[in-house]
């Protein structure tokens, strides 16, 4: 039971001594010396520590008293518990000292500092006092320094700006090419540029402060102005601002006498009302006054010039208004109906026979009617358009009316030249025919020439068959030769008069449309010989050799009509073995650009120049006189009909060349047969 409450008051005493050596460590590290108070209880620790030591050594180590390890360690804690807190309260005791000591020292620094403070205060307020009249003083000299300094720029800038004024005054009365100068209202000269007194032949700078009016005198036209009639002077007494130009008349007489011309402007300086001076401005106008006479000199030529040229207009209408008239009467005494629109196809001019043909009484009307006429067959207003974009004619005919007549309907175009020199359409010409008689003539025609044709041709038969009987059964019989020469003859006409006849029947048929060609694909070689092998007795009658100039072409195909192609063939040979006295005749072939070119040449007598337009026409021989060819035997039909058949066929035929007593070549064309 001992050593229990031993242990148990050890332990509280124990925890006691570390409670108050804990506040005691806090105290210390509050307190301003508690380097030294460590250093304290480090000794006081190491000086217990030694202790227990020696105090263990004593009781349990030396045997001087004998008690359990467990009693011994009771006791030394109980023991050293109680000289830890004996220790302890004498290092606090000390301390609690030292910290009222200190806190007296605080409290009387504490005084200290606030009478300082106070006193810190009261100076500081009387030093703000004091800066602020500083700053005022301060403030009052600034002022009045910046003052003086604007005050010093301000009278720089405006003397610069004066300066600068002057100057550009200066500048702009210099640069001007006017004359200029001021005068004040005594007449003085206040400021004068140099371009004043080059005119005036003064230098500026010595017409300064002087009086201009009696240096220059001012004329109006050759006599001299009054001082109270010179520009300026009204100016500066009425203060009206006064102009003189070109018309004005007005001169200055200058120092040197020379005299020129002016227009001068004046305006008035004032000082509120009251007139201060006056500002002149003068140029030299010689110039202009020598433009001007110019000019008026070139206004009355041009005067003149337009006034002839009026009387050229007049004159000019006058005869375009003649050959209007000459034009209306001639169309309107044409003897086809007349009609005239734009390239638009709108009418512009219609005759009074185009209304009478047509039927109609007023243009518009007539127009319509042409347009209604030609309907089935064209559209007039394409065609128009047509005409007049490709400027080429139209021919139309056969148109047929209700009451039985015919008209033919043809379209030209009207072209102009241009100042380009190039030609441009400006509308249609429509010429309307009335052809009923001519067709019944035409028509009438035709058929005497069928029915003489065919009436001739039954004669004419009888004779050649029974002329051919006589030779072939009784010319054996028959002993006078003028009787044989008289049937040969018989037997010669009636065949040329049936060839004739078959001519006339065959131009008939073909003018008439009513010959039916039909084309095929054939080999043009075969033919050609053939007619060579047709011919070739009656050229060596003549003692002519007649051959193909081709014989390399063994074959050439051609789409025609093989029947009229061997026609035209015989009767281009024919006329070669007809009018070639010596030589040969060739029949040449050669295919083109699509189209076979049969060329007959001969050695023959050729053709003139003159005579060579007469080719291919009805009834025209190209002979030099009637007995140049031996035309008894040439009715002039022949080219003609070739002509005909070559065309209705789809080719061309023409004279190559021709030289007198050189020889001819006739060649026609053919279309090549395409290839299947």
């Amino acid at each position: 039971m001992l050593n229990i409450i031993l242990v148990i008051g050890g332990v509280v005493i124990l925890g006691y001594g570390l409670y108050i050596h804990v506040g005691f460590l806090d105290l210390v590290k509050k307190t301003p010396l508690r380097k030294g108070w460590v250093i304290l209880l480090v000794l006081a620790l190491f000086f217990t520590l030694g202790y227990i030591i020696f105090a263990y050594w004593l009781v349990a180590g030396t045997g001087i008293i004998e008690l359990s390890f467990l009693k011994t360690l009771v006791s030394c804690i109980f023991f050293f518990g109680a000289i830890f807190v004996v220790i302890s309260i004498s290092f606090i005791s000390s301390a609690v000292k030292n910290l009222k000591r200190e806190e007296e020292e605080i409290q009387q620094h504490q005084v200290e500092n606030a009478a300082l403070r106070q006193s810190l205060q009261s100076k500081e307020t009387e030093l703000n006092k004091r800066l602020i009249e500083v700053e005022k003083m301060k403030s009052g000299s600034e002022d009045a320094k910046l003052a003086m300094l604007n005050l010093l720029e301000d009278s720089k800038e405006l003397e610069g700006k004066l300066k600068e004024e002057k100057d550009r005054a200066q500048a702009v009365t210099s640069s001007i090419g006017e004359g200029l100068y001021v005068v004040d209202k005594n007449y003085n000269t206040v400021v004068v540029n140099e371009a004043a007194g080059e005119m005036l032949g003064i230098l500026a700078d010595k017409l300064i402060g002087q009086n201009l009016s009696k240096i220059v005198k001012i004329f109006k036209g050759d006599s001299e102005l009054k001082t109270e009639d010179r520009p300026v002077y009204k100016t500066l007494v009425t203060g009206k601002a006064l102009s003189f130009g070109l018309d004005d008349d007005l001169y200055l007489q200058t120092a040197t006498g020379k005299k020129i011309p002016v227009s001068l402007s004046t305006s008035p300086l004032k000082e509120g009302t009251e007139v201060t001076g006056a500002v002149v401005v003068f140029r030299d106008i010689t110039s202009d006054k020598q433009s001007k006479q110019i000019i008026e000199q070139k206004v009355i030529e041009r005067t003149a010039q337009l006034q002839k040229a009026n009387e050229e207009v007049n004159k000019g209408w006058l005869q375009l208004q003649q050959e209007k008239s000459k034009l209306s009467a001639s169309i309107e005494n044409m003897p086809l109906g007349f009609l005239m629109t734009d390239i638009a196809g709108n009418l512009l001019v219609v005759n009074s026979l185009a209304r009478k043909t047509l039927g109609s009484e007023d243009d518009s009307g007539a127009y319509e009617k042409l347009k209604e006429i030609v309907k089935p067959k064209l559209d007039l207003p394409e065609y128009i358009k047509t005409c007049s974009e490709e400027t080429k004619t139209f021919s139309f005919s056969d148109f047929g009316l209700a009451d039985g007549r015919f008209l033919r309907v043809i379209l030209s175009p009207i072209i102009s030249e241009t100042k380009e020199k190039q030609k441009k359409c400006v509308g249609v010409v429509i010429l309307v025919e009335d052809v009923t008689e001519a067709k019944v003539l035409e028509r009438s025609k035709d058929e005497f020439f069928s029915i003489a044709s065919h009436e001739l041709r039954t004669p004419l038969t009888a004779i050649r068959g029974n002329a051919s009987l006589i030779k072939d059964v009784y010319m054996d019989k028959l002993k006078d030769p003028e009787l044989v020469g008289m049937i040969n003859d018989i037997h010669d006409s009636a065949i040329r008069l049936i060839n004739i006849v078959n001519d006339f029947l065959n131009v008939s048929r073909l003018e008439m449309g009513k010959i039916e060609f039909k084309n095929e694909t054939f080999d043009i070689v075969p033919l050609v010989n053939g007619v060579i092998t047709e011919l070739t007795e009656q050229a060596t009658q003549k003692k002519l050799l007649l051959k193909s100039g081709s014989p390399d072409i063994k074959s050439l195909n051609v789409f025609s009509d093989s029947s009229r192609v061997k026609e035209v063939l015989i009767n281009l040979v024919g006329n070669a073995i007809k009018y070639t006295e010596k030589g040969e005749i060739n029949i040449d072939l050669a295919p083109i650009n699509g189209y076979t070119k049969i060329s007959v040449r001969d050695t023959g007598q050729g053709i003139s120049i003159e005579n060579q337009k007469l080719l291919f026409h009805k009834f025209q021989q190209a002979g030099a006189s009637l007995l140049t060819r031996d035309t008894t035997r040439s009715t002039g039909l022949g080219l003609y009909i070739s002509k005909m058949i070559v065309e209705g066929i789809g080719g061309k035929i023409w004279l190559e060349k021709s030289e007198e007593g050189k020889g001819s070549t006739f060649s026609f064309s053919l279309p090549i047969a395409e290839k299947t």
